[in-house]
């Protein structure tokens, strides 16, 4: 199982999203500074998730919501439900 999360910085306006196969470890990894991009917006809480059968399908997942949150952030949040249901169709 793979995942695609949201996670957020609790000290910062920032939001990151990322694909992992283990979600405790990669928040982990995000809050201790391992990670290089997220680093300098330590601590961070989870903020959502999905879970997707392969590692294939969460990078793809992945890229689609970072590509529409950069574009019209103010988009995607509201109309999550409906854009996964058309991706998974």
């Amino acid at each position: 199982m793979w995942f695609v999360y949201i996670i957020k910085s609790t000290s910062k306006k920032y939001t990151y999203i990322g694909s992992t196969n283990n979600i405790g470890r990669r928040l982990s990894e995000h809050n201790q500074g391992l990670v290089k991009s997220t680093k300098p917006y330590t601590p961070f809480k989870l903020s959502a998730y999905i879970a997707v059968q392969t590692e294939s399908k969460a990078r793809q997942l992945e890229k689609y919501f970072i590509r529409r949150s950069s574009v019209k952030p103010n988009v995607v949040w509201p109309t999550l439900s409906a854009k996964i249901k058309l991706y998974f169709n």
